[in-house]
């Protein structure tokens, strides 16, 4: 009996690319902040250059999909970066679909926030839902809080309002006076001061560049 044998073509598995997102309140500079980190030839990284930005467009998200240089053991390779901003507001966020359907693939998520007029009750309110949504809860993305205009006069320090923020989660969810975010929460939240008009992001370029190690 003569056994048939079949030849097989290895397919190349592709990695699929990181994906950052970025939310914030109309008027935070959300937009303005994904068109900074998707510069041509950003100067912004000491170990990565991003090139080759293209701009997805909708109603509801607009995408920058990059090429980011990363050292992958002793040779340069290219690793693709999703950049997605929700355009709804945090409350329409909260209660639309535009998030859930990213929360099982994402790396990261950036909060933008007006330091002039933060509007420290929403931001709360949009963590607390997220801490209570399923889908988050079986991907807990990394936060970092950006405290946007923080060059201008008068602007809260990210400091105050991370504590700030802190508090008012903590009453929305029912805690103990003590509550602390890295105790309870499902999440690492870290909180910066940044200027995008003075293209000061530093910490939000570390931020997206552990979005693909």
């Amino acid at each position: 009996m003569i056994l048939g044998i079949r030849e097989y073509k290895k397919r190349k598995s592709v990695k699929p690319k990181s994906v950052a997102l970025i939310v914030g309140e109309r008027g935070s500079g959300k937009t303005a902040m994904l068109n900074l980190v998707r510069v041509e030839e950003s100067t912004h990284f000491q170990i990565a250059v991003m090139h080759q930005a293209k701009v997805i467009d909708t109603s509801t998200t607009e995408e920058a999909v990059i090429k980011i240089e990363v050292n992958a053991d002793t040779e340069m390779a290219l690793e693709d970066l999703s950049v997605v901003q929700l355009k709804d507001s945090l409350e329409d966020i909260s209660t639309s679909r535009s998030l859930n359907r990213f929360l099982s693939t994402a790396t990261c998520l950036l909060v933008v926030v007006d330091g002039t007029h933060p509007k420290t009750h929403e931001i709360a309110v949009f963590l607390s839902d997220l801490f209570n949504n399923s889908r988050f809860l079986q991907n807990p993305l990394p936060i970092l809080l950006c405290v946007n205009k923080s060059d201008r006069k008068g602007a809260v320090h990210s400091a105050s309002l991370y504590y700030a923020i802190q508090k008012e989660v903590g009453c929305l969810q029912n805690a103990e006076a003590d509550y602390e975010f890295r105790k309870y929460s499902p999440c690492t939240i870290d909180c910066c001061n940044c200027s995008v008009t003075e293209h000061s992001i530093r910490t939000v370029d570390d931020f997206l560049m552990s979005a693909v190690y």
